[in-house]
C-alpha cells in the first residue's frame, strides 16, 4: 500500500470524518461493500469522473486523487448553500 491522500470531511449533520486513502497495485480476494447503508454498490470508475450519485466523501477522494492533492478539507455540498452557521 502507498499513501495517496488525507481528507477531513465536514458533513451537513455535524459529523466529522478523517479518512486516509491508499493505492495498491495488486491484491488477493474479492472487494466488498463495507458500508451498505451509505453506498449501494462497488463500481470501477475513472477517478477524474466519478458518477453523479457518488457519495460526497467518495467523490472528494476520487477527484482529489485524480488531481494529485495529498490533503483536502472537504465541506459537504449541503453546507455550501449557506445552511452552516
Amino acid at each position: 500500500m502507498r499513501f495517496c491522500q488525507l481528507l477531513h470531511f465536514h458533513a451537513a449533520d455535524g459529523e466529522r470524518v478523517i479518512g486516509a486513502a491508499f493505492t495498491v497495485r495488486e491484491w488477493e480476494g474479492t472487494p466488498y461493500n463495507r458500508e451498505p447503508g451509505t453506498h449501494t454498490e462497488l463500481v470501477w470508475v475513472d477517478p477524474a469522473a466519478p458518477p453523479p450519485d457518488c457519495h460526497p466523501f467518495t467523490h472528494a477522494v476520487l477527484t482529489h486523487f485524480a488531481t494529485g492533492r495529498l490533503y483536502a478539507n472537504v465541506i459537504a455540498p449541503e453546507l455550501l448553500g449557506g445552511e452552516a452557521g
